[in-house]
């Protein structure tokens, strides 16, 4: 038996799919297989803009052994290996494979692959249920997988990118939209090392404040606005003035000033980004007397500096927060990546209903990326990705507000006896949320004061 038809039936066994897709294609013309110097195999793909050499000409297992290397790859972290040429640097994770518990690749030519499978012995990979190949150069069904994949708690936060560049240059679609998203859901050391510095930093705070379970159950079936800082919040700031003491307003630190400014006092404001540079949203602001919802990881800065009441709220998925809540009873929530996606799960855990979105676009409206008077507001200039709007038109977006829409949709569907609401007229359709115009959500669900609010 060829190596092609024992890589084959072992393909069939794990992806019958893959595997009728794979078994009667044609090698590219434009693929050529060498020989390199020590009797391996290499690839040279001619392009529009040149011919390619995927492998060293001379030696690509040597070559594979100092790329993974780099990657410095510990115990525990998940791989996700992007383009897989002949698999050189495949096989060289897979020596590996006891300190993973699993390792993810994806290729975007189907042909490269059945190159590969013509020369190489893939059966001990495929055969191992600890690694996923994925061949397919539709971009959309491998990052819906990865969304799902990354609401694994034992998943999320292990994942280390390994893109193959030299099979980049070889794809005919760009790849930097699935980068792009890889890199958002993967380790970051720095930012990691900066996490850990502020937990550190904060940890006095993180015991000493009362946690966010102060609060759980506290606002059960009272209306909530979750107030982020999109375009559309300009819109809705002369409504929100209108709301008083008849809902509870929890806003993002980015929205934070322009609120303060407009007159608008929230109940709750909340950060979670670790960067020292979101002190520029409290500018003029540190001595303000709204509750401080916060990240035991949030920018130390922020937390050391605002002077009202702080709540702190252990995220779920980290190490030291797992080990302070071992000890410390102060509630958990689920992060998502964003401060938007945090308020979220807050306000599930109130018991708050209905929920509203305001400012929640998760996209660019106008070119815009942020409400006017907002201090990050950009102008985007570059042509993005785009999603459906509430209206069913494409409108521009980023790869980061595809992942929150994402998980914000994958956690209203978990609360089905919510109403959530969006008020947002022009950005994009969140599964499960009613649309509604803010002015009518408050007449229709703001209709009593509320005796006790906040601390």
């Amino acid at each position: 038996m060829t190596i092609l038809n024992k890589n084959l039936s072992a393909l069939q066994k794990v992806s019958p799919q893959l595997y009728t897709r794979i078994k009667d294609l044609k090698i590219s013309e434009n693929i050529k297989i060498l020989k390199a110097g020590n009797d391996s195999y290499t690839l040279k793909v001619t392009t529009q803009s040149g011919e390619k050499l995927i492998h060293s000409i001379y030696n690509p297992e040597k070559e594979a052994e100092t790329f993974i290397a780099s990657f410095q790859l510990k115990k525990n972290f998940i791989p996700l290996v992007l383009g897989l040429g002949f698999g050189y640097h495949l096989f060289e994770i897979f020596k590996q494979i006891n300190k993973f518990s699993a390792i993810f690749v994806f290729e975007l030519r189907e042909d490269i692959f059945k190159a590969a499978l013509t020369r190489q012995n893939f059966v001990p990979i495929l055969s191992n249920p600890k690694v996923k190949i994925f061949v397919t150069s539709n971009q959309k069904i491998i990052m819906n997988y990865l969304y799902k994949l990354t609401f694994q708690k034992k998943i999320r936060g292990k994942m280390k990118l390994i893109v193959h560049q030299p099979s980049l240059s070889i794809y005919k679609q760009d790849a930097s939209e699935f980068i792009d998203i890889i890199e958002k859901i993967q380790i970051k050391p720095k930012m990691q090392q900066v996490m850990k510095t502020n937990f550190l930093a904060n940890i006095t705070q993180t015991i000493e404040s009362p946690g966010i379970n102060t609060f759980f159950s506290a606002f059960k079936n009272k209306p909530v606005f979750l107030i982020s800082a999109g375009p559309s919040l300009s819109r809705d700031i002369e409504s929100l003035k209108k709301i008083k003491n008849r809902g509870i307003l929890i806003c993002v630190s980015t929205a934070f000033s322009l609120l303060i400014k407009n007159k608008i006092i929230p109940d709750f404001v909340a950060i979670g980004d670790p960067k020292a540079i979101m002190l520029t949203h409290f500018t003029d602001l540190l001595e303000n007397s709204v509750p401080l919802i916060f990240l035991p990881t949030a920018s130390k800065e922020v937390i050391s500096q605002y002077k009202g009441p702080k709540i702190v709220a252990l995220q779920t998925g980290y190490s030291l927060s797992d080990f302070v809540a071992e000890r410390v009873d102060k509630g958990r929530v689920d992060v998502g990546e964003s401060v938007s996606t945090l308020i979220l799960d807050v306000a599930i855990k109130t018991g708050a209903n209905p929920i509203v979105f305001v400012g929640q676009d998760l996209s660019f409206y106008n070119g815009y990326s942020h409400a006017k008077g907002i201090e990050k507001r950009l102008k985007i200039t570059h042509k993005p990705r785009t999603i459906k709007s509430i209206t069913g038109a494409e409108i521009p977006a980023s790869s980061s507000f595809y992942w929150f829409l994402h998980w914000i949709e994958k956690k209203i569907a978990q609360f089905p006896r919510i109403k959530f609401i969006n008020v947002s007229q022009f950005g994009a359709r969140i599964k499960g949320t009613l649309p509604m115009e803010l002015e009518t959500v408050i007449k229709e669900y703001c209709t009593e004061e509320l005796k006790s609010k906040v601390l």
